[in-house]
């Protein structure tokens, strides 16, 4: 009896997993010497890559074609990124330098050469106005993008500094070392916040959340490791790999990672349980880096044999989905019954087969029809209150006020806002909510606010005229008194 049990859950352990894996989509043979990183442009449209070969070159990422080869640089080109604006490609290199195109034609704009040694790692400020990079030579440099100046030299590290990047909201630059410490520098004057120690190995690569709360850093001691940005605690310890790791990136949402190192597997996570919910399987050999498509639907990794590869991400979004209707299907992966020919044992394992291969197709429709139903479903009134108002901006006639956690503009006359300004916590407001299926969540349209003294309505808010809304014209036809 325990072998029969031990089988299926085998069997089932063995079906399940190989409903996520190997999503690859297309590869690319981008240097027979080596890649050393690679990322997608800002629109998606062109994959950029760091050779060992000495060059940048640019693939179209829909027919897989060379673009351009920019060659200026003299030593294996170790990191390229685009600037959030689009308008720069930027590539550090062995020998020393930091190099800024232009992204449209490719032309060689800047040639910044303030490091003493290999320059490892670069990243542009949100604002695209800043780029800072990171040497062997233990320093990180902050330049002027446009000038190419030098605006900085940040020192404190002891050993290389092999990661650079800045926070989302642009107020922090986090780095990593071989000293085995992640520090947090203020991106505008460079003076140090904290040094995060806990690492047993030199940190290869750090990376914040999306959301600038929450620092990533892996490294040689094969961990993974978060830390609150406002206290420098660690708060999270991933499940450690079984190899050295080199790079992590995170979904536009952040609610998965992707990382991967010396052990040629990529594994995505769920950050929040810290499962790991996919292993990528491909390259031959270590992965040296990892970026998400701005939307998170594809994933593109460097490969140390020269490969580029885009991973098909789409379905991480529906993986509580899918796991839910595994689950449910599991009765098909029971061991063969004794009444039960082989024929019928066999097309029970094709039922299932064949309800896994539509696994990802079944949860977006199931996606679709609730915010069908959520929309139609979705409207009902709602009485709601002032929580708060600020001064009265006479030139402007208007309040700033907050009803649900949310800011508003109430433009009301001089004479209105006058007796409004005392009785403002009395006053009456209706809203309709509804679902909004772009964003994903609830919200309030058609607010009104009711004087209680003048008993003037005023609007505030999106309104929704119900012609141009056939659901909402639909629910105010129902609900007439």
């Amino acid at each position: 009896m325990k072998k029969i049990i031990y089988n299926f859950i085998l069997l089932f352990f063995l079906f399940s997993v190989s409903v996520f894996s190997q999503q690859c989509i297309k590869t690319i043979q981008a240097d027979s010497i080596g890649l050393n990183h690679a990322v997608f442009s800002p629109d998606g449209k062109l994959i950029a890559t760091a050779g060992c070969d000495k060059t940048v070159k640019r693939w179209h990422t829909e027919t897989l074609e060379c673009k351009d080869t920019l060659t200026a640089h003299s030593g294996s080109v170790m990191s390229v990124v685009y600037s959030p604006n689009g308008k720069y490609l930027a590539s550090c290199s062995w020998d020393k330098s930091v190099i800024i195109w232009d992204a449209e034609t490719g032309a060689l704009l800047k040639i910044i050469k303030e490091h003493t040694d290999r320059v490892n790692s670069i990243c542009f400020s949100p604002d695209s106005k800043t780029i800072a990079s990171c040497s062997d030579d233990k320093t990180i440099v902050l330049t002027d993008v446009i000038s190419g100046t030098k605006l900085k030299t940040i020192t404190g590290h002891t050993d290389v500094v092999t990661s650079v990047c800045y926070s989302p909201n642009g107020k922090y630059i986090a780095s990593g070392s071989w000293d085995k410490s992640v520090k947090i520098w203020d991106a505008i004057t460079g003076i140090l916040q904290n040094t995060l120690k806990g690492h047993l190995g030199g940190v290869n690569c750090v990376a914040f959340t999306p959301d600038s709360k929450t620092i990533a850093s892996i490294s040689d001691d094969y961990s993974i490791k978060f830390w609150d940005i406002s206290t420098a605690k660690l708060i999270k310890n991933f499940e450690k790999d079984s190899s050295s790791l080199t790079s992590i990136c995170f979904t536009p949402d952040g609610k998965y990672m992707a990382t991967a190192g010396s052990g040629k597997l990529i594994k995505v996570w769920n950050v929040n349980t810290g499962e790991i919910i996919d292993i990528l399987q491909g390259h031959k050999k270590g992965v040296n880096s990892l970026v998400f498509v701005l939307d998170g639907s594809f994933l593109l990794s460097a490969g140390v044999e020269g490969k580029i590869k885009i991973w098909d991400m789409t379905y991480i979004k529906y993986e509580k989905c899918i796991k839910e209707k595994l689950f449910s299907y599991a009765y098909l992966l029971k061991p063969k019954d004794e009444f039960e020919t082989t024929d019928q044992y066999n097309k029970r394992l094709d039922d299932f087969l064949k309800l896994k291969s539509t696994l990802k197709e079944d949860c977006i429709k199931d996606e679709a029809n609730m915010k069908i139903k959520m929309k139609k479903e979705s409207y009902q009134f709602a009485d709601l209150a002032i929580d708060y108002m600020g001064p009265y901006n006479a030139d402007a006639q208007q309040y700033q006020i907050i009803i649900a956690k949310v800011n508003y503009t109430l433009k009301i006359p001089f004479d209105d806002a006058k007796t409004f300004k005392t009785s403002w916590r009395t006053a009456r407001v209706k809203a309709i909510k509804r679902y909004n299926p772009n964003t994903e969540s609830f919200e309030y349209i058609n607010i009104k606010v009711l004087h209680p003294v003048s008993k003037v309505e005023y609007e505030i808010g999106l309104q929704v005229d119900p012609a141009d809304d056939p659901d909402l014209k639909a629910f105010l036809e129902k609900n007439k008194k």
